[in-house]
């Protein structure tokens, strides 16, 4: 309710449809979407070369989708972002990573090509993080 409040308070009413599910077997029919957006999930799908399966099965021929990997994003507040960023270089001081972490950002153009989509790439954004794009 609340994605679709904010697409409402955006004037984005029946331009964008937030859904929530599961990504590695998305409700939608085949060659369903224009966009896909997705910020902070890969790391934390069990299965991600399925969920990039699904993200090529969902898009239309034209569509592109962008996954955002690592950062915070832009627009948050910048005294969160400290916090943020002091709490992630916790991470591994016991040797761990957190879990559901999958892996490097590099390895993500490897996963998309297990998944079978020929065209893809990997964009960084200055201070924001990692994009993977997809087109169809």
């Amino acid at each position: 309710r609340l994605l679709g409040y904010l697409a409402d308070e955006a004037g984005l009413t029946g331009r964008v449809i937030p859904v929530e599910g599961d990504a590695m077997d998305m409700p939608f029919k085949d060659n369903f979407a224009d966009f896909i957006f997705s910020r902070g999930c890969l790391p934390f799908v069990p299965d991600q070369v399925q969920m990039l399966r699904e993200v090529y099965r969902v898009l239309k021929p034209g569509g592109v989708a962008y996954l955002g990997h690592g950062g915070f994003g832009r627009l948050l507040d910048p005294k969160l972002r400290e916090d943020l960023v002091k709490w992630r270089l916790g991470w591994g001081k016991d040797g761990k990573k957190p879990e559901g972490w999958n892996g490097p950002k590099e390895k993500l153009v490897d996963l998309a090509q297990e998944a079978g989509i020929p065209n893809c790439r990997l964009i960084k954004e200055p201070d924001v993080g990692w994009w993977l794009e997809i087109r169809k």
